[in-house]
């Protein structure tokens, strides 16, 4: 044991004798190691600390996209001086960072670059800054204040609400003011593309007559809105401006307005009633349901107006797009005036069992009747020459739902509709005409010849045309199959009275 002790202490000695002469050094770490440059672009942050401090000596002047997306643990960074660009996405998603300094160097921040930091409480913006990307605060659900250098030239800030310098624009009203009420400050024109987007704590905003413009998806989200008093000279209210606002019970369009964009009022589910000033030139309503000035174009039906079945008015041309999107009627009657539905006009309608179409309609636009899971059977009209993709179900939603929601599709023999959905792989019923079911070569009634070609047509022996597919689903299910070609065989033998499609008119 002697011996062995002597040898470590030999060891200790030589070592520290080493480390004085300078032989080799033990390293401490080297933070720059944490950081991912290339010519001078800080491209990922691979280090443990939550408060990150970026080295101002690796000559870094661009935080790059994606920089430090889904860095989860992060609570603070500060940006050292000589970064001009925080490119798009370079925070994305950071949770629980709670503070971002930014460098008086900073110039441009672009599309994105804060979005979904749920825990970012305030921002700075420095003087020198002159772009600010589309949704670079989106979804930041604790920011209160946005704050402005003073000699900014571009950018400034009332009450930690961001403006241009003209304060012509409000840019973004950040999410996590705690406030139920705000009055946009006059002289405001414009109202910005998502500029109160998810702001769930507003209950009420009013607009001064200054503003003419309220941008896209401006108040989408903002889900405790209630009230909304819009400007006499207001012109535009942009797409999906109102989305998602759940508690909004009712709108009154000035007179002034002339451009209202599709899904506008999307998912609105408190909304009873649309009224229209008697002086508007460009809509109208009727009953609550808003229309264009002459009642030819169908906009919107408030969802939250509580009917069970809606016929629209004679003279209807057009069911705009989203029209009844999530609406909870049960029956909807189109007058024979219709010659046209827009895409997604009846989708999300859960509790929709029956749509009555014009007998002249002419198109139907793709994803019309997306997802309506009550809706058993539609009726196509043969003058429908034109319909668009994924009119029932979309297969990218249907690959993370699993789900397939598909009606009892009917129409007359030999139509549009019907070449249009077995070439779909959509099964096709003709309603009950001029022929006989099971009859594919369409001679003398069903008889063995018919089951002969149904179960060659199963093999790929033959192939079938959209006719011949229509009147061998005898069980009136799920395309053709060998269960078509068995019921046709038991009908010939009179095992069975009638075939099973038969029961479905």
């Amino acid at each position: 044991m002697k011996k062995i002790m002597n040898m470590v202490l030999c060891a200790v000695l030589m070592v520290s004798l080493l480390l004085s002469a300078g032989v080799f050094e033990v390293s401490a770490g080297n933070p720059e190691d944490d950081f991912w440059v290339e010519d001078g672009v800080l491209l990922g942050y691979y280090g443990k600390d939550i408060d990150v401090v970026i080295p101002g000596d690796m000559g870094i002047t661009v935080i790059g996209r994606l920089a430090f997306y889904k860095s989860e643990k992060i609570r603070s960074v500060t940006i050292p001086e000589d970064v001009s660009i925080i490119e798009d996405r370079a925070f994305l998603y950071c949770p629980k960072l709670q503070n971002i300094t930014l460098p008086d160097s900073l110039a441009v921040i672009e599309i994105l670059a804060f979005s979904e930091c749920e825990s970012l409480i305030e921002i700075t913006i420095p003087d020198r800054v002159s772009v600010i990307g589309e949704w670079a605060f989106n979804w930041c659900n604790s920011l209160t204040n946005i704050h402005v250098g003073e000699k900014n030239t571009v950018y400034t800030s009332i009450d930690g609400v961001l403006f241009n310098k003209e304060k012509t624009t409000l840019l973004k009203y950040p999410a996590g003011k705690s406030q139920t009420a705000y009055t946009v400050p006059d002289g405001i024109v414009n109202i910005g593309e998502r500029a109160f987007l998810g702001c769930g704590w507003l209950q009420s905003v009013v607009l001064p007559d200054s503003v003419t413009d309220i941008g896209s998806s401006a108040f989408s989200e903002c889900s405790a809105l209630t009230d909304i008093r819009f400007a006499d000279a207001l012109v535009r209210i942009g797409q999906r401006a109102f989305s998602l606002c759940y508690d909004l019970l009712d709108v009154t369009i000035p007179a002034s307005v002339t451009e209202i964009g599709y899904d506008a009022f999307m998912f609105c589910r408190s909304l009873t009633a649309f009224t229209v000033d008697a002086g508007n030139t460009a809509y109208s309503a009727v009953d609550g349901v808003l229309f264009d000035a002459g009642e030819k174009i169908l906009i919107q039906y408030p969802i939250g107006k509580a009917l069970d079945t809606y016929t629209a008015p004679e003279g209807v041309e057009v069911i705009g797009i989203s029209a009844f999107e999530g609406c909870e009627l049960r029956v909807i009657i189109l007058p024979d005036s219709v010659l046209a539905i827009k895409t997604y006009a009846f989708s999300f309608c859960d509790h929709l069992e029956e749509v009555i179409l014009s007998n002249q309609v002419q198109s139907i636009e793709s994803r019309a009747f997306l997802y309506c899971r009550n809706l058993k059977t539609l009726y196509i009209p043969p003058s429908v020459t034109d319909i668009g993709y994924d009119l029932f179900y979309d297969w990218l939603w249907d690959l993370f739902w699993n789900e397939l929601i598909i009606p009892v599709v009917t129409g007359e023999l030999g139509s549009y509709a019907e070449t249009y959905f077995w070439e779909n792989d959509i099964p096709f019923l003709p309603v009950p005409g001029d022929f006989l079911w099971g009859d594919v070569d369409r001679q003398n009634g069903l008889d063995i010849s018919d089951a002969r070609m149904v179960l060659q047509y199963l093999v790929g022996k033959i192939t079938l045309t959209p006719t011949q597919l229509s009147l061998a689903n005898v069980d009136g299910k799920n395309g053709v199959t060998i269960t078509d070609a068995r019921l046709m065989l038991q009908r010939l033998v009179s095992k069975i009275d009638r075939l099973p499609v038969q029961n479905l008119f």
